[in-house]
């Protein structure tokens, strides 16, 4: 027994839960397996871990491969859904597809007036809902094919021959509102002269219209051609270079129409004319053929001062009447061989017509000194100097409140053409921006649709 301080003390046993017995003293070989067994399980484990990180990756790496793959799967089952639908059998057997279409003049070069044709430059932006673009991120956008999707086919109808510049481009964008579709949008800048029918009956006070005539090669029954919705067509009138002769005005119209063409389907097509109008200057042809002719009718009663038995009389008022002759030839070099009268035409033949009445009278008053004696022959004389003098007089009033009522009331409604084109523009510009407004600071999207609701 152990001895504490000189006494004996007894040693209690002690047991130990799950063992019987406890030896006071283990082997050193038993410590020895149990840490090895430790260190065995901890390696097991370790393991055990990195084949669970390997096979994690390995999943992991699955998943990616079959994500891309459905979404490579999604974009071609997209693409074959639009490139199915692209025949106008499959495509449009609901409804039409409506193309919005905006068109600016970006530069007139020149209005030529005898062969009837315009030399300008024109920006013409088309867009239409496209089904296939459904699904596409935004990013990818950019990067479609677009000749795989529906194209409305657009060409211009009155282009003379080849462009002198033609460029295009395809773009796609995103929808711009919940449930919208996406927009596939087609921009051309074209160079060239076009033809244009020009109405010369009010000339030289005419105000002619400056039209491109967008058309396609898909019948009315697939697509219709309407105007942009969103922004209007427009007019640089910065650029106008043919301004000495030509006036332009600010607004842009649109109009439609359609066209039968003759071929093995006689297919009607849709036609879009957007025009633009100039007004020509009249100062020119004012100050060079009106007034001239004007001065030349007044002249000749000048010859009234000459005796009636006089020849120089007559030979006056020929030589004046052929004087009116050569103004004619050259106000015609101004026109193309048209089969109507114009204003100027009108005038310069009215004052023909004046100075051959006049050398008529002057034969006769030379004839009725001899018929009717001096003192008969002097008051016929007098009178017929007061019929014609008022003739004219008249005929000037008349025919200048007709113009007034008929040229410059086209050139003022022209002038309020532009007042409303102003106004609208303005009102659609400030529409764009609240609509934006709300759009970008709406929090709620209840409240969003709330409050563009008066605009729609």
């Amino acid at each position: 027994m152990p001895v504490l301080n000189g006494t004996t003390c007894p040693v209690r046993s002690i047991s130990t839960p799950g063992f019987d017995r406890c030896p006071s003293t283990l082997p050193l070989s038993s410590s020895f397996q149990v840490e090895d067994d430790t260190d065995q399980e901890s390696l097991d484990m370790v393991e055990a871990l990195k084949k669970l990180a390997v096979s994690i990756e390995k999943t992991n790496c699955l998943l990616r491969k079959h994500t891309e793959s459905l979404t490579f799967l999604r974009q071609t089952l997209f693409r074959a859904y639009s490139k199915s639908i692209s025949s106008p059998t499959d495509r449009n057997v609901d409804r039409k597809v409506p193309v919005e279409v905006r068109c600016s003049f970006l530069k007139i070069v020149d209005v030529n007036t005898v062969k009837q044709n315009f030399e300008a430059e024109v920006f013409v932006e088309a867009k239409w809902p496209e089904p296939g673009l459904i699904g596409i991120a935004e990013k990818e956008l950019r990067h479609v094919d677009y000749t795989q999707y529906w194209n409305p086919k657009l060409m211009v109808l009155n282009v003379e021959g080849t462009p002198s510049s033609e460029r295009s481009s395809y773009t796609a964008k995103p929808p711009i509102e919940p449930g919208a579709l996406p927009m596939m949008v087609m921009r051309r800048r074209i160079k060239g002269i076009f033809r244009e029918n020009l109405e010369l009956e009010h000339f030289p006070f005419d105000v002619q219209e400056l039209t491109i005539q967008i058309s396609t090669d898909r019948s009315v029954e697939e697509m219709e051609l309407i105007e942009d919705k969103e922004a209007l067509s427009t007019i640089n009138t910065e650029t106008f270079l043919d301004s000495q002769e030509w006036a332009i005005h600010e607004h842009v119209e649109t109009t439609r129409s359609e066209t039968t063409v003759e071929d093995a389907s006689a297919t009607t097509r849709p036609i879009l004319h957007v025009q633009c109008r100039v007004a020509r200057k009249v100062g020119y042809f004012f100050w060079n053929i009106i007034f001239v002719m004007f001065l030349i009718s007044i002249l000749s009663f000048s010859a009234f001062s000459i005796g009636a038995t006089v020849p120089n009389r007559l030979q006056t008022t020929i030589t004046l009447l052929l004087t009116a002759v050569a103004f004619k030839m050259v106000a015609k070099q101004h026109l193309p061989m048209i089969s109507y009268l114009t204003y100027l035409d009108i005038y310069v033949i009215a004052s023909l017509v004046f100075l051959s009445l006049q050398a008529v009278q002057n034969a006769m008053a030379s004839a009725s000194v001899t018929a009717l004696g001096q003192d008969q022959a002097a008051v016929i004389d007098n009178v017929s100097v007061t019929v014609l003098l008022g003739a004219i007089i008249l005929f000037h009033i008349l025919f200048g409140i007709y113009i007034y009522r008929t040229a410059f009331r086209r050139r003022r409604l022209m002038s309020k053409k532009d007042r409303e084109y102003k106004i609208r523009k303005t009102e659609l510009e400030k529409r764009k921006n609240a609509n934006h407004a709300i759009i970008v600071n709406a929090t709620d999207p209840k409240e969003a649709s709330d409050a563009t609701a008066p605009f729609l």
